[in-house]
């Protein structure tokens, strides 16, 4: 676990105790890209001691109110993916591999052409398409 002080410092600075379990989990989803819970609990399974499935789930939430993770859902499938970049950006997905690539806010220019009549606190955009080869 390369990332083990980076991740003990963000756990702490969430004011949350630092466990094997939580490091491990937090490594996982740091070099995962997106997975989903059904990822995070297959991998869960096989590297952690006695780990159930409502424990990981905790995890998850505890993680995700913390603000280490974020917990999202795309239309192209019924499960929630879980991604450690926390800054507002936007994502791509690749149709062929199904691979969801972040995107800084800056690489997709949005005009706002809406009016005075709406007061826009957050924006999500997905783009689909393929990566050019």
């Amino acid at each position: 676990m390369e990332n083990k002080e980076k991740i003990e410092e963000l756990l702490k600075n969430a004011g949350l105790s630092v466990t094997l379990q939580r490091l491990s989990l937090v490594d996982f989803i740091l070099k995962a890209d997106h997975p989903t819970a059904d990822d995070i609990l297959t991998w869960a399974k096989k590297n952690l001691a006695k780990v159930n499935t409502a424990t990981i789930y905790n995890t998850l939430n505890c993680l995700e109110n913390a603000k280490i993770i974020k917990k999202l859902k795309f239309p192209h499938t019924a499960h929630f993916v879980y991604d450690h970049n926390t800054h507002d950006h936007f994502h791509f997905l690749d149709e062929e591999s199904g691979q969801i690539i972040d995107l800084p806010k800056e690489a997709v220019n949005i005009e706002h052409s809406l009016g005075s009549q709406f007061n826009i606190n957050k924006v999500d955009i997905l783009l689909k398409g393929t990566l050019k080869k």
